[in-house]
């Protein structure tokens, strides 16, 4: 939630919605060695951002979470260590920031806390880069966690997080008009798990969740639509689709 703190009304929606389920869990093992359980099925999708001179996609999924009881070979942290993330590689256009939005360099680290751990950073693909290329599908960095506490555990195995762009070139919006007052719009080719805002005739109150599956299809409907030309928009991406009614 920091994440919207600190950017109030620039942030993307998706900040606000933290899914702790697919967060970096950390732990140590019985040996005195930092650990992680993190598994990618896909990339963690990213949204549009323009603000305070950054232009590109960001989010703060996954985050980092501290066990609360053994799992697999990992026990709870124990008092007195002080975990950080240190940035090891990352691709280019890449960039990785803090809650003060202070950016974390290759080789620089950020403090994720004490045994009772919970933090995020700020992922972010910078659109403005000269090695951005629009038609990549995805931006890996890989990182260490430290412990610069009384514990003085190793360091962890490196961990490797993908990031994709919320919006796919190329993605197509059908929109048809069914019953006579009900609007459906159908998305394909979308990005994996992204969840977006599909928009009838530029009126923000209309405002629907349209999540995409993992076929690259979502679905939008609006009710009670009145007669005449309308336009849906999924407002991330930009992506249009018109229809008329009835």
């Amino acid at each position: 939630m920091w994440g919207v703190l600190l950017l109030g009304a620039a942030a993307p929606a998706a900040l606000a919605q933290h899914e702790h389920e697919g967060d970096v869990e950390v732990g140590a093992t019985a040996e005195g060695r930092l650990g992680a359980i993190f598994e990618q099925d896909a990339p963690s999708v990213l949204y549009p951002f323009a603000a305070f001179g950054l232009e590109g996609w960001l989010g703060d999924e996954p985050g980092f979470g501290a066990i609360e009881k053994a799992e697999e070979d990992l026990l709870p942290l124990a008092e007195g260590c002080e975990v950080w993330l240190r940035v090891d590689a990352l691709d280019d256009a890449l960039r990785v920031f803090d809650g003060g939005l202070n950016e974390i360099h290759v080789g620089g680290a950020l403090l994720l806390g004490g045994h009772d751990l919970h933090e995020h950073a700020l992922w972010f693909i910078d659109a403005d880069s000269p090695q951005y290329d629009a038609d990549q599908e995805a931006w890996s960095g890989t990182f260490t966690l430290l412990d610069e506490g009384a514990t003085d555990y190793a360091d962890s195995a490196p961990i490797v997080i993908a990031f994709t762009p919320a919006c796919r070139p190329g993605q197509t919006l059908t929109v048809t008009c069914r019953g006579g007052d009900k609007i459906v719009a159908k998305l394909k080719g979308g990005r994996t798990d992204a969840e977006l805002t599909a928009r009838l005739d530029g009126d923000a109150n209309t405002d629907t969740e349209l999540h995409v599956n993992d076929r690259g299809k979502g679905r939008a409907k609006f009710k009670r639509v009145a007669d005449g030309p309308h336009q849906v928009e999924v407002v991330e991406c930009g992506t249009t689709g018109n229809t008329v009614c009835p």
